[in-house]
């Protein structure tokens, strides 16, 4: 799959170097996605435990040791 990717735009080439997807790598990408959305766009969307919540996936953060 990452041979497939080589050409492929910026984001397809910098997720595909993850080595595993689970819901903690999901998320990381999501508040990763807001923060360059707030940098990009010079607009506030909240803290990490609100983008978590507008990503609807505080079920991962309520998970014992997962920390954001």
């Amino acid at each position: 799959m990452r041979q497939n990717l080589y050409n492929g735009s910026a984001s397809e080439n910098e997720i595909s170097q993850e080595p595993e997807w689970i819901p903690e790598t999901g998320l990381n990408r999501g508040l990763q996605l807001l923060a360059f959305m707030e940098e990009r766009w010079q607009i506030v969307i909240g803290d990490d435990e609100f983008k978590t919540q507008l990503l609807h996936l505080e079920f991962i953060k309520d998970k014992e040791g997962v920390a954001i």
